[in-house]
């Protein structure tokens, strides 16, 4: 098995908790691994997060890993820095969301109908949080990027491909 073939700990960051229960799935193995493999050491860190911030997350980590850090040292910084990273998000489908039991049918199809898109962001457990609603893509990139803005935040935009978001990013006043 690969496990026995690799000779170092290993480290799982897990998309967030609060969005999918694969994090206790990779917990359970971890666990299923380590009594079967005993001296093996896998790491499993709730990243708490999503998308982008969830690949900066694990792409920092690779990063330390590189560096020298150990896998310990990794994880103890993972963890500390997780609830740092503001995960904001629109969703101008709630196709999703109506499947997944987070809004109802009659919710969605209203929002379609109406082209209203909620505006939302991911709490400090991971959670998905709806704080607004505009109507429209371009209200959507408007309301978001000036969220980050009042409050001093760095942020990366992705999944904008449409020829249109230049217009959008400089519309906003």
């Amino acid at each position: 098995s690969v496990i026995e073939k690799y000779d170092g700990e290993i480290l799982h960051i897990a998309f967030g908790s609060g969005m999918t229960p694969s994090v206790n799935n990779a917990y359970d193995a971890a666990k299923k691994v380590m009594e079967k493999h005993p001296g093996r050491v896998i790491r499993v860190v709730d990243s708490l997060g999503s998308c982008t911030g969830y690949g900066l997350l694990v792409d920092d980590a690779a990063d330390l890993r590189d560096g020298g850090e150990t896998a310990e040292a990794v994880e103890k910084w993972a963890l500390s820095v997780r609830n740092t990273i503001h995960h904001q998000f629109f969703a101008t489908d709630l196709k999703l969301f109506r499947r997944g039991g987070r809004v109802s049918g009659p919710a969605a199809a209203v929002a379609t109908v109406l082209n209203i898109c909620p505006i939302m962001h991911l709490n400090s457990e991971g959670r998905i949080i709806a704080y607004g609603k505009v109507r429209g893509k371009k209200n959507s990139i408007i309301k978001t990027v000036d969220s980050h803005v009042r409050i001093n935040l760095f942020s990366i935009m992705s999944h904008l491909s449409e020829k249109s978001m230049p217009k959008y990013i400089t519309a906003w006043p």
